[in-house]
């Protein structure tokens, strides 16, 4: 059998478009790939125009979020956040708190979110140490998506959402090592 496909068309099919997530000419296909990568939950989230976040942080969602167990409740809370934050702390915040998550996943053998509103995975976390400013600040971060944009997104909206309230990050208020860290 022979192939009647003329090579431009081949070379299209083989190598379709990259998108560069700063490149403010490809807009539109940003958010069209980020509406694919959305999931059906997401779509439709109240109070959330997922058409207005940040294209890097799209792109970051896309390429570092999106096989990762922890992607709902990650967008979602960047969802809730949108309104609150500037497009670049918006996306230095998502990298910390998916970077700090999949590492208490990793070294401190937490299974599923709901583990982080437990004192114990915290105390692991700090124990025997002192942070790196760094890790602080992730800390900080994650708290701040988990017992502030979250919740109050969820308080702010006209029609309780049952389903979206199961898949937030675990809101944390413990005292860490005899430190109040507020997590």
């Amino acid at each position: 059998m022979v192939n009647r496909t003329t090579p431009d068309v081949v070379k299209e099919q083989a190598h379709p478009k990259r998108l560069i997530f700063n490149n403010p000419a490809q807009r539109e296909e940003h958010i069209c790939a980020f509406r694919r990568f959305l999931p059906k939950l997401l779509q439709n989230a109240p109070d959330i125009d997922w058409d207005r976040l940040p294209s890097p942080v799209m792109g970051y969602l896309i390429h570092h979020v999106a096989d990762d167990p922890d992607m709902i409740p990650i967008t979602f809370a960047v969802g809730c956040a949108l309104h609150a934050m500037k497009k670049s702390s918006l996306y230095t915040s998502c990298r910390s708190v998916t970077t700090l998550v999949q590492r208490l996943r990793l070294q401190y053998g937490v299974s599923e979110l709901a583990q982080l509103g437990i004192r114990d995975i915290w105390d692991q976390f700090v124990a025997g140490r002192t942070l790196a400013s760094g890790e602080a600040g992730m800390l900080m971060i994650y708290h701040t998506f988990a017992s502030i944009h979250v919740p109050a997104h969820l308080e702010g909206l006209k029609v309780r959402s049952p389903c979206l309230a199961t898949v937030c990050l675990a809101a944390t208020s413990h005292r860490v090592s005899g430190k109040v860290w507020n997590l």
